[in-house]
């Protein structure tokens, strides 16, 4: 289904630190940035 990302990365990030992870497609690659702290 697919549902990894949202379910526990999206969901992981945010009650960590508030962050939603950058989610980058980019031709034959899938690139997940996770923010360490909020952008200011």
């Amino acid at each position: 289904m697919g549902m990894g990302i949202p379910r526990k990365v999206v969901k992981g990030m945010l009650e960590h630190n508030g962050t939603e992870p950058d989610l980058i497609e980019d031709d034959e690659r899938f690139v997940v940035r996770l923010r360490k702290n909020k952008p200011q």
